[in-house]
């Protein structure tokens, strides 16, 4: 099993691992550590045995930070063109 500390980025195994959180705190509860999550790029925050957390690699981060900044792109451009004839 991978050792995850507080300040490590995370991803839930049981979801298709396309949400990265930050590790921000760390509690022994019986026999199994327990994390609090925090979402990086979403406003969400969980508390999640370790043995349903995966260390995602500076790669995996990078990628999904670039797909985040394509769909506000998106979307922003989207706003701009409907915004256009309304003033």
């Amino acid at each position: 099993m991978e050792c995850i500390r507080e300040g490590d980025i995370v991803a839930c195994k049981s979801y298709s691992q396309d949400i990265h959180f930050k590790v921000v705190n760390v509690k022994k509860r019986e026999n199994e550590n327990i994390m609090t999550i925090k979402g990086i790029s979403y406003r969400i925050e969980v508390e999640l045995p370790e043995s349903e957390l995966k260390l995602v690699c500076e790669k995996n981060i990078m990628d999904q930070l670039a797909k985040l900044e394509r769909k506000i792109d998106r979307k922003s451009k989207e706003i701009t063109i409907a915004s256009r004839g309304k003033y």
